[in-house]
Formats: C-alpha cells, sequence, structure tokens
C-alpha cells in the first residue's frame, strides 16, 4: 500500500521549514512570538488546505485503487500530528525543553499502549492502526493545546482561530469522503 508513502510525503510538505523558521524567529526576539505564531499558523492553514483539495483532486482524476477510507484517516492523522508538532515550537524556541519531552513521552508511549492494545484486541487491519495513531496524535495534540492556552495568554485569540479551522477542515475531509465514497460506488 503505498498511502502511507503518499501520506508521508504530504506531511513533510504540511511541515516544512516552519520547524527552523519559526523557531529561529521566536528565539531571536521572545516578545513577538504572538506575531510569528499568528502569521505562521496562517499560512500553515493554507498549506494544509491546498494539501486537502489537492488530495481530493487526486482521488478525483487519478485515484488508483487507493483505499480511501485508510488515506483519509492517514492524512488526518498527519494533519494532527502536524499541528502537534507545530504547537511544540514556542517551547523549542523559548528552550523549555522539559514540556516538549514530557508532551512527545506521553505521546510515544500512548502510540505504543493503543498499537499494542490494538493488536492485543485483533484489530490489526491498517485503517483500525491507522484509527490508533490518529487517536494517540489527537490525545497529544490536545494536552499540548491545553498546556499552550494556559502557557501563552497573548495566544488565546489565535486558538479561536484555530478551532474554527480545525472544524472547517473536519468537514471538508467528511464531505470529501462522502463526495468520492458515493463516486466509487457508482463506477
Amino acid at each position: 500500500m503505498y498511502c502511507f508513502a503518499i501520506v508521508s510525503i504530504l506531511q513533510v510538505i504540511m511541515d516544512y521549514g516552519f520547524s527552523l523558521q519559526v523557531v529561529k524567529d521566536i528565539s531571536e526576539d521572545k516578545r513577538r512570538l504572538a506575531s510569528v505564531i499568528s502569521a505562521s499558523i496562517t499560512v500553515k492553514h493554507f498549506v494544509t488546505l491546498s494539501i486537502y483539495l489537492f488530495s481530493a483532486a487526486y482521488f478525483y482524476f487519478f485515484n488508483h485503487d487507493v483505499p480511501l477510507l485508510l488515506f483519509f484517516v492517514l492524512l488526518v492523522s498527519a494533519t494532527v500530528d502536524s499541528y502537534l508538532n507545530y504547537f511544540l515550537l514556542p517551547y523549542q524556541a523559548l528552550e523549555d525543553f522539559k514540556t516538549t519531552s514530557r508532551i512527545m513521552l506521553f505521546y510515544n508511549t500512548l502510540v505504543i499502549v493503543l498499537i499494542l492494545i490494538g493488536i492485543w484486541s485483533g484489530y490489526s487491519s491498517p485503517v483500525a492502526v491507522g484509527i490508533l495513531f490518529l487517536l494517540a496524535r489527537t490525545s497529544a495534540f490536545i494536552v499540548n493545546f491545553l498546556l499552550i492556552k494556559k502557557g501563552f495568554k497573548k495566544l488565546n485569540s489565535l486558538f479561536l482561530m484555530l478551532g474554527d479551522f480545525i472544524l472547517t477542515l473536519e468537514k471538508v475531509s467528511h464531505m470529501l469522503y462522502l463526495l468520492f465514497s458515493q463516486q466509487l460506488i457508482c463506477k
């Protein structure tokens, strides 16, 4: 299955350059934290939305028998992981590696535990494993989101915008999945 490879490439595009530039800009002037995050998240939203639209066009024009559900589960999982890593950048720029390490330890432990429980319970299909990864990534994202919201008061308005964007992405993903699953059934 090359679904995993395609989504991995899309995640590299989603993350491209943000980890270096955001950390560099914040570490040069820590007072610019909110403005750097605000400006860069707008670009990240645009790149992410473009990837979703590209994926929809790919399925519409060039469907090569890619399992649609698996692809969308992996794409949403990669998106959550991308935003999880993105929101670790302020901690890295402010040299708070203790928090970054704790969140990543929580995330990696959760992935291992969920995958082992899933396999032990008989959920070893690629879609089930993708859903377990999505669950682990979403849990770590929520923990990170709450820590950032608590620790960086200047970013609170940004979180409202991010929540709206995530809801929009979820709706777009659901609509695209329904559209293409119906199209594939009709073929």
